[in-house]
């Protein structure tokens, strides 16, 4: 896994889904952030560690990478902050 989902940050207090709480902090792989389709990320998720589960979002409206590699995406309903994994060689 590349990333740590850090925050998702829903738009209004409608749009908040029940798996927020249990991916954020988790591990990530980015499998898709294609502008006007729906983000696909690779989660490691805790109720069935080892498994890594894919996560749907809604449509993607932008996406930007900051210089120290954080991937921050937006959606029609919420915020995502990757932050990437720094690994010791």
């Amino acid at each position: 896994m590349d990333y740590v989902i850090s925050s998702i940050l829903p738009k209004s207090k409608y749009t908040r889904n029940k798996y927020y709480p249990l991916i954020t902090g988790r591990e990530c792989d980015i499998l898709d952030l294609t502008p006007q389709r729906a983000a696909l990320l690779l989660v490691d998720v805790p109720y069935d560690p080892g498994n890594p589960h894919r996560f749907r979002t809604t449509p993607l409206l932008d996406v930007r990478e900051e210089s120290d590699g954080t991937v921050v995406f937006e959606t029609e309903n919420s915020v995502y902050t990757l932050v990437p994994i720094k690994r010791k060689d």
